[in-house]
């Protein structure tokens, strides 16, 4: 019996040195996964010191139509600020449109209040919107400026949710539209009271090819038809997501019908005039090796039409959800980039900088344009993904992925509504 004990013990002992060993093998892979064949050197910190530019430049490209914000992670304070300063910027510069990765029936909401309803106060509007990284003082503060923007101009800003992971919400803002327009709703409510979304969707496109949009203003008119597209692309998502297989959180023709779905309607409002759209770094870029990309779709449209900006830290903790539960709510997490390239960056004495490739000068360019790992991170994350060395970094070529980069040596968890700072 004691004999046993002891094997056991030493059994539990030899596992244990087995799972040390292992995770020292996997922080040196994840170390040397970062290595990238462009060093740098005192002269590139030097540079990056001299060239970093104040995001304001942003608004010397008179030629773009669409600009793209994006952020490396959802549960940024800076990231989240950031959207204001663009806006800020870019608004006095012609654009009017803001686009957000978030469902149809939140960017509605946000867009009513901005024009002046009064209906629900904002807090509520916020708190009751879908993803929990829009529950924030920071959006609260931004969509604030934004009504006071629009009090003081003829010229409105204008909000809208290009995301189209929700269903019933939006079917119900547009059957309430139909019904003012004096459209007879009978047979999409017979649809979705028997819960047949697809025939919901064909009755209600039936319904606004007949009915009189003449005397809706442009707006309107672009709502009711971004309105039906994302309750289209709900259904055929949902044909898609069936395909899914165990352990995914989309199937591959999913996860890329998202990102399609995302740029066609922003191409939808934005054939109107300018504008901004605001999104994870990984659905703002223009190349990805994970799956085709939003940025991509936009760029493949609009050409140089489209611009866009990636955002990343060195010294990151952010809100995510627990990679391994997916409940309850998110925590926060902490992990620092030690990629060589924002290892030059924490070098120099700049906080934050932009970096617009176009106008770098040649070394600076050169340097970034080489492939490298950039650190991000999703709406789940968990301690143990630090070690797995694929888990934080995704490479690429900042140059081919994105116009310009915001780097910055740290950014902290927003704050939820009503906490303190």
């Amino acid at each position: 019996m004691r004999l046993g004990k002891i094997i056991l013990k030493g059994l539990g002992i030899l596992i244990l040195i087995a799972i040390l060993t292992m995770m020292g093998f996997l922080i040196y892979a994840n170390r040397k996964a970062l290595a990238i064949d462009m060093p740098h050197t005192a002269k590139t910190v030097a540079t990056m010191q001299e060239e970093g530019q104040h995001l304001s430049a942003i608004a010397d490209h008179p030629g773009v139509r669409l600009f793209g914000l994006g952020e490396m992670t959802h549960g940024n304070h800076r990231a989240q600020t950031l959207r204001l300063d663009m806006i800020q910027t870019l608004a006095e510069h012609g654009v009017r449109y803001i686009f957000l990765e978030t469902p149809y029936k939140d960017g509605y909401a946000i867009e009513r209040y901005i024009q002046g309803d009064d209906t629900t106060p904002l807090k509520d509007i916020v708190d009751a919107q879908d993803f929990w990284l829009y529950h924030t003082e920071e959006m609260v503060t931004l969509y604030r400026w934004m009504r006071t923007y629009n009090d003081t101009h003829s010229d409105k800003l204008h909000v809208y949710g290009v995301d189209m992971q929700e269903f019933d919400s939006a079917a119900a803002i547009l059957v309430h539209k139909l019904k003012a327009m004096a459209v007879d709703t009978g047979a999409i409510q017979s649809a979705l009271e028997k819960g047949d979304k697809a025939a919901a969707v064909e009755a209600m496109t039936s319904a606004l090819t007949t009915a009189d949009v003449t005397t809706q203003s442009r707006f309107d008119s672009t709502d009711l038809k971004l309105n039906l597209a994302v309750l289209k692309q709900y259904v055929t998502n949902e044909t898609l997501t069936a395909q899914t297989q165990p352990g995914q959180v989309y199937s591959e023709d999913a996860y890329t019908f998202r990102d399609k779905s995302m740029a066609e309607n922003t191409l939808l409002v934005l054939s109107h005039g300018r504008g901004l759209i605001l999104a994870h770094d990984m659905h703002i870029a223009k190349l990805s090796n994970l799956n085709p990309t939003m940025g991509k779709i936009l760029t493949q449209s609009l050409g140089d039409g489209y611009y866009a900006v990636g955002t990343f830290a060195r010294d990151l903790r952010f809100y995510a959800m627990d990679a391994f539960i997916h409940t309850g709510s998110p925590k926060v997490w902490h992990i620092i980039d030690h990629s060589d390239m924002m290892s030059a960056f924490h070098d120099t004495a700049l906080s934050e900088a932009y970096y617009d490739f176009d106008a770098l000068s040649h070394p600076l360019k050169q340097y970034f344009n080489a492939v490298h790992p950039l650190l991000t991170a999703g709406a789940t994350y968990h301690t143990v993904l630090r070690f797995l060395p694929q888990s934080n970094y995704i490479s690429l070529n900042p140059t081919d992925a994105f116009d310009g980069l915001i780097l910055l040596q740290t950014d902290t968890p927003f704050y939820y509504l009503d906490s303190e700072k």
